[in-house]
């Protein structure tokens, strides 16, 4: 799978903090992982801060890394993981930075 070029924002992922963190608890689960901690509470954090969004591997960087070591997976399928939900949930397909944001949208 190619990485996703398209940025989430966390208004793509539901119309609430707790719905946006419910999103990415379900792709957890979908993949047999467990957030003991906080890291979609991270994931949806790092997402609020931006107006631009994220792409699927500034998702990834915002985790902590004991999500990582706990669920015995590497950032990479966790990155592909992100890339199916930014894939389903992002509206627009846009350049990706080198630090996983995106330039912001022209109205």
């Amino acid at each position: 799978m190619t990485r996703s070029r398209r940025a989430l924002r966390r208004e793509d992922l539901g119309s609430s903090p707790q719905a946006a963190i419910r999103a990415v608890l379900d792709v957890f689960r979908d993949h047999g992982w467990r957030d003991p901690g906080t890291a979609a509470l991270q994931a949806v954090d790092a997402l609020e801060r931006t107006s631009r969004g994220l792409t699927s591997a500034g998702l990834t960087a915002a985790l902590p890394a004991d999500f990582f070591d706990r669920n015995n997976t590497a950032k990479t399928a966790v990155r592909q993981a992100f890339d199916e939900l930014v894939e389903r949930r992002s509206p627009a397909t846009e350049t990706r930075q080198t630090d996983g944001t995106v330039p912001a949208r022209r109205p």
